[in-house]
């Protein structure tokens, strides 16, 4: 008989199997920036050319944007070789249950001031003033001694800091660790997932205010046939570096 623990453990990690559950002593759990279960980027309300956040990889890099870690990384350097790289006035948020979290990022030469905030509480800053171009698994967050057995809610928001270049400013958010009873340690990703989004964004495809000659698909963009077969071309690319499944999501 598993006890609640055990039940919670479950419900909140849907993706460890049972085994690693029904163990209650302590684990770090290492979970990727594509984990939407846990990590929620918020875009905004409509699709922009310059969206808040943009998924980016070492393969298929955001190319509009100022920061580009996958040039100089190696390998290790970024988790899973994937990052989220939000401009200011960027939110987010990470929902968990354990004892102790751990927010890791890319800090770069026009890192924004991140404002932190635990279950609603008091603000805790970061911004890196270094002299360092990127570095990689920086410490963005961190808070200890939690409450284990009820869920939390880590937002935060990306804020242009007081400096004379503050156009580019950016966060770059990598990963973030868990401690939890119940677990073994181990990395959870999401099933490879269809990253629409992404490719919506390599297409540039704004809201038109009269699409009359286009379909109009997920959040309003104006999907033109050959639009269309340029996100599904990219969706297939993706596909293809992953072990998981993708579709074609117009047919």
């Amino acid at each position: 008989m598993f006890s609640l623990t055990h039940l919670l453990a479950l419900l909140i990690h849907p993706l460890l199997p049972l085994t690693q559950a029904a163990s209650l002593s302590p684990a770090n759990i290492t979970i990727d920036d594509t984990n939407t279960i846990y990590f929620s980027f918020d875009e905004g309300p409509v699709v922009l050319e310059n969206p808040f956040w943009v998924p980016a990889s070492v393969s298929d890099p955001c190319g509009y944007c100022s920061a580009q870690p996958g040039i100089v990384s190696s390998p290790g350097s970024i988790l899973n070789q994937t990052w989220h790289d939000g401009r200011s006035g960027a939110t987010g948020t990470f929902r968990f249950q354990g004892s102790a979290v751990y927010i890791y990022g890319i800090d770069i030469l026009s890192s924004a001031n991140m404002s932190f905030s635990l279950d609603s509480g008091s603000p805790v800053y970061h911004h890196y003033d270094g002299l360092n171009q990127f570095v990689f698994h920086s410490l963005f967050f961190s808070a200890e001694s939690l409450k284990a057995d009820i869920p939390h809610t880590l937002s935060w928001v990306l804020n242009t800091p007081n400096t004379n270049n503050t156009a580019a400013a950016s966060g770059l958010f990598d990963y973030a660790v868990i401690t939890m009873n119940g677990a073994n340690g181990t990395t959870v990703t999401d099933p490879p997932q269809i990253r629409f989004k992404h490719c919506l964004f390599k297409q540039h495809m704004g809201r038109l205010s009269s699409p009359t000659n286009c379909t109009v698909g997920p959040w309003g963009a104006c999907l033109t046939p050959i639009k269309q077969r340029l996100i599904n071309q990219c969706l297939t690319k993706q596909r293809n570096e992953t072990s998981g499944q993708t579709k074609n999501i117009f047919t």
